[in-house]
């Protein structure tokens, strides 16, 4: 069952670590709880783990500049739209997001 978590980082990185023991720790509950609903689904008992695999990575929100406007996409498609100049959007703390494939023993 895979899992996914996620955890805010300081923009120096410098709780990084910290960041990935929360995010694994939300990746794992969500592939539990997967994976438990699945079994009451099927009928069957949720054993314990046989196998975890860990991916993680990081990202971080960048404003964009967007143009004064966007032409129709097809003839007779209608007027081109007006968009603003800049999108407001303030520069975001880095992400952690990490991905869990847990296996469980079933009976």
């Amino acid at each position: 069952m895979t899992g996914t978590g996620t955890a805010a980082m300081k923009a120096n990185l410098s709780d990084r670590a910290t960041a990935e023991r929360s995010a694994i720790a939300a990746a794992l509950a969500d592939a539990k709880a997967q994976a438990e609903a699945v079994a009451s689904a099927a009928d069957v008992t949720l054993g314990g783990v046989l196998s975890v695999s860990v991916s993680s990575g990081q990202s971080y929100a960048v404003p964009m500049m967007v143009p004064n406007s966007v032409p129709p996409t097809a003839p007779g498609a209608g007027p081109a739209v007006k968009l603003p100049t800049s999108v407001p959007t303030e520069p975001g703390a880095p992400e952690l997001a990490v991905s869990v494939t847990v296996e469980y023993r079933i009976g």
